[in-house]
């Protein structure tokens, strides 16, 4: 009987160790507003929101979004990335770039600007939509 007691005790203190070590790593993680995928240790979440954005097209094929990011959240956020993703009318990805707000940290309830270009020239014409995403720590 103490064979099994004791196979019992280890069970469970195993079993609670790894539970404690995945609620540890779940609230250590990133969160995403993109299907919850944590990306290379860059929190996305619903705290930073592109509030505003338009495009078209600028010099030499290039197509150009702009627009503001208001920081909705409840801290500061920084190193605030918006990635803009270009498709054609078939919906087929042409392009994708992203750039920096025009602000390092951005505190809560403030908007920052941002420009994103195609990194291809003559892709313009062929913008048929866009999508934008935001990402920050």
């Amino acid at each position: 009987m103490k064979k099994n007691r004791g196979i019992s005790v280890k069970r469970y203190l195993f079993v609670g160790v790894l539970l404690a070590m995945t609620l540890l790593l779940t609230a250590c993680g990133g969160e995403s507003t993109e299907n919850g995928i944590d990306v290379g240790g860059t929190r996305k979440t619903s705290g930073v929101e592109v509030i505003s954005d338009s495009g078209g097209a600028v010099a030499n094929g290039v197509y150009e979004v702009t627009g503001e990011v208001q920081n909705k959240g409840k801290a500061e956020a920084s190193f605030i990335k918006v990635k803009a993703s270009f498709f054609d009318a078939n919906k087929q990805l042409i392009d994708e770039s992203e750039t920096s707000v025009d602000i390092d940290v951005l505190p809560t309830g403030e908007k920052a600007k941002f420009t994103v270009d195609s990194s291809r020239g003559g892709i313009a014409d062929s913008v048929a939509s866009y999508q934008l995403s935001v990402s920050y720590r």
